[in-house]
């Protein structure tokens, strides 16, 4: 359900038009079933709040990356994956914020567990990589180099 809101109701571009709708499912606090009707703006809100969040994240691993990796983003962009990364307008967004081209991997719903699988599987890829023992739920686990 969160899925189909996000690609339906979801959006970070300014044309969009403002929608109203239901959603319904079982409260977490009392446990019975409720109904709530949202309003796309807050949603597209928090979409910014997460776009900030992302830029954050980008800015503060360029900081801790060696001057020439970054050198290799001027020439590649930043590639977004996972199921955020599909947010209506969000790659526009960054590359306006970040005034680096942004772009949508191939298959951003797949590509963060087929490039961890070939990690784990493969030692030297594995060596090359440490994990950052924070995790941060809207945005997942970092891996850096």
């Amino acid at each position: 359900m969160a899925r189909a809101i996000k690609e339906r109701f979801v959006s970070l571009r300014a044309k969009r038009q403002e929608q109203e709708f239901q959603i319904s499912g079982k409260c977490l606090k009392t446990k019975l079933p409720r109904r709530l009707t949202l309003n796309s703006s807050v949603l597209t809100q928090s979409a910014l709040k997460y776009a900030d969040r992302v830029e954050s994240i980008i800015l503060t691993l360029f900081e801790k990356t060696s001057a020439e990796l970054v050198g290799d983003v001027l020439d590649s962009g930043v590639w977004l994956s996972g199921g955020s990364a599909l947010i209506d307008g969000l790659t526009e967004e960054l590359s306006r914020k970040l005034k680096l081209q942004v772009r949508l991997a191939q298959a951003p719903l797949l590509s963060v567990i087929q490039g961890s699988g070939q990690v784990i599987s493969n030692p030297e890829l594995l060596r090359m990589c440490r994990v950052i023992h924070r995790f941060t739920p809207s945005v997942g686990l970092n891996l850096t180099r």
